[in-house]
């Protein structure tokens, strides 16, 4: 394999990061990129550089306008730790520390679910699902080994794969809006008066906190009313089973009983 270079032109940055060069020479014009290394007429461009452009690109989905991502730039540069003045990148559930992803052959694969088929249809339905993709190889990309573990699981205690599927497809879609509906709350209470004070440098750090504490504070909370739900169910499961199991004429036959019979 070729190795990376580790230095680039503008133009050949530009082709890396998937922007005009005049986009570029605009966030060098604004403060956003650090100048480049200078030999000579020449100017290269390194790491560094492409992962400022996709910070800058990250921030300006989240709505920040160039001047606001300056602001940060700057006085990340004069010594402010990036997780001090916004930390979103870190605050974003899920997007701290994200599972290493696993790479298996479509036989390794099979081999988990030995006592399933894994029939095209179900792997159209996971790949559907987002939960596993492949890649050019051939190899079955698995993002979040955890899906893996808990399917294999499942299916080990006697559920149909299919059975799986469709509920983990039903769950995606119930996490999602409960994923809405915090972010709603935050973009109602926190993001939106952000924004529309024009969003101020002094306020970034409240607003990173915020959102750190967010993810946690939805975690603890689905997982919680979650135990309390398999609770309740699980108790109202097992005594419809035993009203079930005791005969109607039960209690009358009991009482009518003779004494120390």
């Amino acid at each position: 394999m070729d190795k990376v270079p580790e230095e680039f032109t503008i133009d050949e940055l530009a082709r890396l990061v998937g922007l005009p060069s005049s986009t570029l020479r605009l966030y060098r014009t604004r403060g956003l990129l650090p100048p480049p290394q200078r030999r000579g007429r020449s100017a290269f461009y390194g790491p560094g550089h492409v992962a400022r452009v996709g910070l800058i690109g990250r921030l300006q989905d989240r709505g920040f306008s160039l001047l606001s991502i300056a602001d940060l730039v700057q006085q990340w540069e004069e010594g402010r730790s990036l997780d001090e003045l916004l930390g979103l990148e870190q605050g974003i559930p899920g997007a701290a520390q994200p599972s290493a992803e696993l790479r298996l052959t479509p036989a390794e694969l099979a081999a988990r679910f030995a006592s399933s088929d894994l029939t095209p249809e179900v792997l159209s339905q996971v790949v559907t699902m987002g939960l596993v993709e492949f890649d050019d190889e051939g190899m079955v990309v698995i993002r979040n080994p955890v899906f893996l573990e808990v399917g294999t699981a499942l299916v080990e205690l006697g559920f149909p794969i299919t059975e799986v599927l469709d509920e983990a497809a039903t769950l995606q879609a119930e996490m999602t809006l409960v994923a809405e509906r915090f972010a709603a709350m935050f973009d109602r209470y926190i993001w939106r008066p952000f924004t529309e004070a024009g969003q101020p440098g002094e306020d970034l750090a409240r607003v990173a906190h915020v959102l750190k504490q967010l993810g946690p504070l939805a975690d603890s909370v689905v997982h919680a009313t979650l135990l309390e739900a398999l609770a309740r169910t699980a108790a109202r499961f097992l005594a419809e089973e035993a009203e079930r199991e005791t005969p109607a004429n039960l209690p009358e036959a009991l009482h009518s009983m003779p004494a120390g019979k």
